[in-house]
């Protein structure tokens, strides 16, 4: 009898560690299949005091610089997409019906603005698709590391409980919340790397060309117990990386205002 009590109770925890292994499986598989589509909305506020870099001999108006703002302050949207490991976060097009009548439908990001942006989370390893002057370029290189400060804040985004995180960057400061229930590395732009999916990234831009805001924030976010075919970004112009990319931009954008110089001063003769 006790020799079958014994068997009776090894059978058992075998059978207990079997549940258990089968319910780990099933969760990891649902885990995998799970899907994640968070929306965004981009908005750029300039600085008060922020001057416009305009061509020497241009007067800027008060109307012309309001209208500049105006155009500036657009909202531009995008989508986040998280399925299998990897994500694809892509501008979406968009016509808004509510404009000022003297403004015009403009994505405002600065020279070489990102179209899509196919990362790896596991990895460093990313794809982007880059537009400039109406050309486009496809960018493969790794992301460097993000030396977020995390900080002791809490607030919430969309039902969300998220947390505060601090970066540094070339002089520019990164202020990102990111959600710890969704547990993926990713974000808007190049940005992850956080113990969850930032759900809003504030840049703090100061600089000549750039003295304001632009705050990215999510405006929805759809779960789906599947997974999404996200393909990578392959029209354009191949490019070894970004700091190849950046020569090309600043070459095209001299050749730009030197053909406005002399613009000007042909206008002037």
């Amino acid at each position: 009898m006790f020799f079958f009590f014994i068997f009776e109770q090894k059978e058992m925890r075998k059978l207990l560690l079997y549940l258990c292994l089968l319910n780990s499986l099933t969760l990891f598989s649902q885990q995998k299949e799970t899907s994640i589509i968070v929306n965004y909305t981009s908005v750029i506020t300039l600085d008060d005091d922020f001057e416009f870099d305009v061509p020497k001999g241009v007067i800027l108006s008060k109307d012309d610089e309001r209208v500049m703002r105006n155009n500036i302050a657009q909202p531009n949207f995008y989508k986040l997409t998280i399925t299998k490991g990897k994500s694809l976060y892509e501008y979406v097009e968009t016509i808004n019906n509510n404009q000022d009548e003297n403004s015009i439908a403009i994505r405002v990001k600065g020279p070489g603005s990102e179209l899509a942006i196919y990362r790896d989370i596991q990895t460093t390893f990313y794809i982007a698709q880059h537009e400039f002057f109406g050309q486009n370029f496809i960018v493969t290189d790794s992301l460097k590391k993000q030396n977020w400060k995390l900080v002791d804040e809490e607030k919430e985004i969309l039902d969300y409980k998220v947390k505060k995180a601090i970066l540094k960057d070339n002089g520019n400061i990164m202020t990102a919340w990111y959600a710890i229930d969704l547990p993926y590395k990713t974000g808007p732009e190049y940005y992850g790397d956080l113990p969850g999916v930032i759900l809003e990234i504030i840049f703090h831009y100061k600089s000549d060309t750039m003295s304001g805001t632009n705050t990215i924030t999510a405006n929805n976010v759809t779960t789906l117990r599947k997974s999404i075919e996200i393909k990578k970004p392959k029209h354009g112009k191949k490019i070894k990386n970004k700091s190849e990319l950046e020569s090309i931009i600043k070459q095209q954008l001299n050749e730009f205002k030197q053909m406005q110089k002399d613009a000007i001063d042909t206008s002037i003769d």
